[in-house]
């Protein structure tokens, strides 16, 4: 390697390192205040059991889902026990926690397939939060809903069909929650995925 050949070098690991550091990332997308989701999600019993399989995965759906949710927080995963089939995790909101102003209160994190958040003011109580936010995992069902969660940013507000499902491979096995008002993720089966706004 040549002199010539280490300072292209040199130059183009600075320049990657700056556009890594420096580019700004995608600010979130943000409304005036007021709710923007009035509705809770709609979940209907079935009326008779449904199983398939991805990518090795038993899947039995538990309910049908019908949702419209502004998008809190999205994560990416690739290494874990269910990364095959859930590219990600979504956490939404709807009611108040559609409205900007309480949302500026509210700061979410996502790790481990989990939904944490600490409230800066006494805007909002934990039991609120709970109630009207989901951390689901979900399960793209064809490649073109792959390609929508590609495009979901948080701030968006999006339109959800599909199944909440429970997740078997092997020994392991994944239960979805089928409450708002608990701290358990929801795992879902999505059939049809739009970004409103």
């Amino acid at each position: 390697m040549t002199v010539k050949h280490i300072i292209y070098f040199i130059l183009a690991a600075a320049v990657v390192f700056a556009v890594v550091k420096f580019y700004p990332r995608k600010s979130e997308i943000r409304y005036p205040p007021g709710e923007l989701v009035k509705n809770y999600p709609v979940l209907r019993k079935l009326k008779k059991e449904k199983k398939w399989t991805k990518e090795d995965f038993e899947i039995t759906a538990v309910r049908r889902l019908e949702m419209k949710a502004r998008v809190l927080g999205k994560e990416n995963y690739s290494n874990d026990d269910v990364s095959d089939i859930s590219p990600c995790d979504l956490a939404v909101g709807w009611g108040p926690l559609s409205n900007q102003k309480i949302l500026d209160c509210i700061e979410f994190s996502q790790s481990q397939r989990a939904l944490s958040w600490s409230v800066k003011n006494a805007v909002s109580s934990d039991k609120e939060i709970e109630l009207h936010s989901s951390d689901m995992l979900v399960i793209p069902s064809s490649e073109k809903i792959e390609y929508a969660l590609d495009s979901v940013e948080t701030g968006n507000i999006v339109y959800v069909q599909g199944y909440l499902v429970n997740i078997k491979k092997g020994c392991m096995h994944w239960n979805t929650s089928t409450r708002w008002d608990d701290l358990y993720s929801e795992i879902v089966w999505i059939e049809k995925l739009k970004i409103i706004r």
